[in-house]
């Protein structure tokens, strides 16, 4: 499980991920033909958008200052590189 933070024209949105496989092994399959060889049914990834910090309720785009800000362009920068937006 993992939380993310894209950058958008508005501001700054947060996911919280979870992923029964990585990004590319998820491209890999959504390019297999079907059906897939796995018996039964498989979530590869799902994204929860989050507004508050689900441990201490702080709502999470007050953490984005003036002195903050270049911090989160960076890692929404390097979250582009491991997952696409989901929008």
């Amino acid at each position: 499980m993992s939380a993310l933070v894209y950058e958008r024209p508005a501001g700054f949105r947060f996911n919280l991920q979870a992923r029964a496989v990585s990004k590319d092994v998820e491209l890999r399959l959504s390019e297999a033909p079907t059906p897939l060889p796995i018996e039964g049914n498989i979530t590869l990834s799902v994204n929860i958008g989050l507004n508050y910090c689900p441990f201490c309720g702080t709502e999470l785009k007050t953490l984005v200052t003036s002195s903050t800000r270049k911090r989160f362009e960076t890692l929404a920068d390097e979250h582009k590189k491991i997952d696409d937006p989901p929008w």
